[in-house]
């Protein structure tokens, strides 16, 4: 131009625009487990809770599977959860005389329990210990008197792991809490523990041992 000003000018015609799309990276994860015995075995038809609060008011809910496993898939990362296990059926599944006499040795001295595991499972009335009225209540059961554990449900589950070799009921870890959870497949495993089976003979209807 005559002014002498500097002008730019661009081709159109070779002008590219590029683009593309960046997949996003999925935050769901995965809360997996299963359930047993203090032997292995896998334990069905339990039903597993998970809430984002302690007290449980709104949870999801689903069932172990034949093998004792369980799945709470698509799980919001970056969440904080908690968990348990429920089973209350089929009182007398395991209960027989030779558990009442199991007790009674404890009591008396003779043979006295060596592990949480066989605590829980006496303490019938869940009152933190372990004494005669729950040698009076595992009669009744077994008489037929009364058909629930007082204040107790047919099964109790803990987290894993955990020392099973102490004494305190109390102690017992039944609510698992996942304080931040991480992308990915989170693996938590509980034991399952038939209440006032103290030999361990309680039926688990497909015997299924951890895969």
């Amino acid at each position: 131009m005559g002014n002498g000003a500097q002008v730019s000018a661009w081709d159109i015609d070779e002008l590219c625009i590029y683009g593309g799309c960046v997949p996003m990276q999925s935050l769901d994860a995965d809360i997996t487990g299963i359930v047993i015995t203090k032997t292995g075995q896998g334990i069905p038809n339990v039903e597993m809770q998970l809430s984002g609060n302690s007290s449980f008011a709104n949870m999801d809910t689903t069932l172990t599977s034949a093998s004792g496993r369980y799945s709470f898939p698509h799980r919001e990362s970056g969440n904080g959860y908690y968990m348990r296990g429920y089973k209350n059926d089929d009182i007398l599944n395991g209960v027989s005389a030779i558990d009442l006499i199991h007790l009674q040795k404890h009591l008396l001295g003779i043979t006295p329990f060596t592990t949480l595991h066989q605590y829980i499972a006496a303490d019938v009335n869940h009152s933190g210990s372990v004494n005669v009225l729950d040698l009076v209540i595992l009669q009744k059961v077994l008489l037929g008197s009364i058909t629930t554990f007082p204040g107790n449900t047919s099964w109790r589950f803990g987290s894993l792991p955990q020392d099973m070799s102490g004494q305190d009921i109390r102690a017992f870890k039944e609510v698992y809490n996942i304080e931040h959870l991480e992308q990915g497949p989170h693996l938590v495993d509980f034991v399952g523990i038939k209440i006032g089976d103290l030999n361990g003979d309680a039926k688990l209807g497909r015997m299924a041992g951890r895969k």
